[in-house]
């Protein structure tokens, strides 16, 4: 088998030096086999690779859902932060109600401490969310760092579909070239017939020694002529009728050649279409690699933008914190608008009664004090005003005779601030009716911004001409002198005050005689505080304008980011769609030329047999004829000889004794002809003693002419091979 896998043209060779040609079909068929189960484990194997390739595909598959899912998560997360942003503006509103009040007191420092808290708490809260942020965004990359993965493994399935293609277009060339080797080995048998020729010759010039040793045998080659003469005929009719099954054989397998040379071409034809489609694949992956990268910026982004809106929503927070705070103090407001009637009274009375005032002052002070040591940023500052009002304080003794004649002026200035107080109260009113208005119409945000960005500047017109009054009421007051001064400070202290704060002034106004000068500058120094908070309160309100307008802004941005994710996502979902369905075109396609494939195998498997079936049937035959046609010679020459020796050995006894004993001899050794056989195939013997020992001489020169054969000597067995044909009918 090895030499035959080395050298295919010497299958001839080998079949004739190595005996049974049985056994070497069966031995072929085995090797035959054995391949056949090779390619069908390669066939197992590219079945394998295809599963994989449909797992990728549907793990894919399973990613894009996700993927869609986590962006209908963020759509109600965009939605959720839409309705912060909303309750937001609803704060934004209130807070600008509530800036048109005026307060600074301990009430206020404790509601900021309270804030304070409740912003570390929202800070713990928001690096919270940051890590799960975070989390979420190491996930998605190793979501898209996956989604890459898969896209390069697909490309590396592409690439094996195409060498398994291109696999494919050599084998299909591979059998074409068998189908032309077989059309040449038809050619070549006849070459290899001229071989048998030249042996047979030699069989021949062997043959011819040996008819001499025949001479003498006329009874027995008599009868072997007429055995032979009818075999003849008998074998020539079976000849040709072999010969035109023979020829019709070759017919059908020169059609059968021609029909696989068309399955051929057609299997090369949906091997180009296939190639086509492959190709396309290939430039659709290339587009739609581009569009993945856009996907995974658009990806980041978002988070980008993700991040944006929780920072905004801190800031939102902090917004709402401040805005519960400010609803308190609203209330507070209110409270107060009412009581402050009972407060100008009251302070008609503190007016006359000093000694309460100084009381009420010298508990302001101590307020005051802690309040300044619980604001340590504001502090150094009080420290330096308190230095200055101290020499105020003595001018301010000496002043306080005359604030009595003011009072009277200071009260048409209350009054004043109550009109005012009413105004504001107005357009508070004002303020709800439009807040419930702005309810209503929640659903255009933009025209909301528009609408608050100009009620903003109502607040800050608003605002400034109250500013304005309060500076035409300083100035009035500042040329009053500064016992006027003190008592305004005095009278913008209380204001801001709660009535719980109101009641302990009352009950502690009697205390405060001594300390009144201290007091009345400590009144001054809340004052300016309370301007410096009004400031502060204005600054943060602008920079709460200004997070609205970007919060607004990156909303819009994160809309429209949105829409086009969603467009994009739809569209590569669809093209997803079309390569699942071009991928089972292909599959079945390749399906299809497997299938072709496996019946060209098959029918040049079939074709193998015929030919090999062919070649041992027309070796046989001509075996057959060559024997037949030698026999028939040898005969003929024998007849010729037993004739003329019969004509000299008429007359003499010792003639017809050598003819007795060397006809013996010719039966014994039967070269020139094969022996008569009965039904079954077994040599017939002419003798009846004798036929024993020729039997089992047979068996003996079967035995030690294959023990012969065994060895490596090719000359001497094609020179024994035709020999042995004829002795030992190896023909059957």
């Amino acid at each position: 088998m090895e030499e035959l896998i080395e050298s295919p043209e010497k299958a001839q060779q080998l079949l004739k030096s190595h005996g049974d040609p049985e056994l070497m079909l069966k031995i072929v068929m085995r090797s035959l086999k054995n391949a056949k189960a090779g390619s069908e484990g390669h066939e197992d194997e590219q079945a394998d690779v295809i599963r994989h390739h449909e797992d990728a595909i549907l793990e894919r598959d399973q990613t894009i859902r996700e993927n869609a899912r986590l962006m209908l998560e963020k759509d109600q997360e965009i939605i959720s932060l839409k309705q912060a942003i909303d309750e937001k503006d609803k704060i934004i509103d209130k807070l600008e109600k509530k800036l048109k009040g005026e307060e600074a007191l301990q009430e206020d420092i404790e509601s900021l401490k309270d804030d304070v808290t409740e912003l570390g708490q929202q800070a713990t809260d928001a690096k919270h969310e940051l890590k799960k942020v975070t989390e979420e965004k190491f996930f998605l990359q190793a979501s898209f760092d996956d989604l890459q993965t898969e896209s390069d493994a697909s490309r590396k399935t592409l690439k094996d579909a195409e060498a398994q293609r291109d696999d494919l277009t050599k084998k299909c060339s591979s059998l074409e070239t068998e189908i032309a080797e077989l059309k040449s080995t038809q050619s070549t048998d006849s070459n290899a017939s001229s071989e048998e020729l030249q042996a047979v010759k030699e069989q021949l010039e062997n043959l011819q020694k040996e008819k001499q040793s025949l001479m003498l045998a006329k009874d027995t080659a008599e009868k072997q002529v007429e055995e032979m003469k009818a075999q003849h005929t008998a074998s020539g009719a079976e000849y040709e009728s072999k010969h035109k099954s023979m020829n019709d054989d070759l017919e059908g397998l020169r059609s059968r050649a021609a029909e696989l040379e068309k399955d051929l071409a057609a299997a090369n034809s949906l091997a180009q279409t296939r190639f086509k489609d492959l190709t396309d694949l290939r430039e659709h992956l290339n587009k739609v690699q581009p569009e993945l990268k856009k996907l995974k910026e658009e990806s980041t982004e978002l988070k980008n933008v993700k991040s944006e809106l929780e920072k905004s929503n801190g800031s939102l927070k902090k917004l709402e914190a401040k805005e519960h705070d400010l609803r308190s103090e609203i209330a507070e407001y209110k409270s107060q608008g009412s009581a402050k009637d009972k407060e100008i009274t009251s302070l008609k009375e503190s007016a006359k009664k000093s000694d309460e005032r100084s009381s009420a002052l010298e508990e302001s002070y101590e307020t005051a004090r802690k309040d300044l040591e619980q604001s340590q940023g504001r502090r150094d500052e009080a420290i330096e005003t308190r230095d200055k009002l101290q020499a105020d304080l003595k001018k301010a003794e000496a002043d306080l005779k005359a604030s009595r004649g003011s009072a009277s002026e200071l009260e048409n200035s209350i009054s004043k601030l109550r009109e005012e107080a009413e105004g504001l109260r107005r357009e508070l009113k004002a303020n709800s009716a439009q807040q419930a208005t702005a309810k209503s119409q929640m659903d255009g945000h933009q025209e909301q911004s528009r609408e608050l960005a100009v009620q903003m500047k109502e607040i800050r017109e608003r605002n400034e001409s109250l500013e304005e009054e309060l500076a035409d009421a300083h100035r009035l007051l500042s040329e009053r002198g500064r016992e006027g001064e003190t008592i305004r400070r005095m009278l913008n202290d209380v204001e801001a005050r709660a009535e719980s704060r109101v009641k302990e002034m009352r009950e502690r106004l009697d205390l405060a005689v001594e300390e009144r000068d201290r007091a009345e500058d400590e009144a001054s120094g809340i004052g300016r505080r309370k301007a410096r908070e009004i400031e502060d309160l204005k600054t943060k309100l602008k920079d709460s304008e200004r997070e609205a307008s970007r919060a607004a802004e990156a909303r819009q941005d994160a809309e429209r980011r949105e829409r086009d994710f969603k467009s994009r996502q739809a569209d590569l979902e669809r093209r997803a769609g079309q390569a699942q369905e071009e991928l089972a075109e292909v599959r079945s396609a390749m399906a299809q030329l497997q299938g072709t494939f496996d019946e060209t195998e098959r029918q040049s498997r079939d074709l193998e047999k015929e030919r090999t079936d062919l070649r041992r049937m027309l070796e046989e035959r001509e075996g057959r004829l060559e024997k037949l046609q030698k026999s028939s010679r040898s005969m003929a020459d024998e007849l010729r000889t037993l004739q003329s020796a019969n004509k000299l050995r008429q007359g003499s006894v010792q003639s017809s004794q050598r003819s007795s004993l060397e006809s013996s001899r010719v039966s014994s050794s039967r070269v020139a002809s094969p022996a008569p056989k009965a039904s079954n195939g077994a040599p017939v013997a002419t003798t009846g003693g004798p036929s024993a020992k020729e039997s089992i001489d047979y068996v003996y020169l079967k035995n030690v002419l294959l023990q012969f054969l065994e060895q490596k000597e090719k000359k001497h067995q094609m020179q024994l091979v035709p020999v042995l044909g004829m002795l030992l009918h190896f023909d059957k």
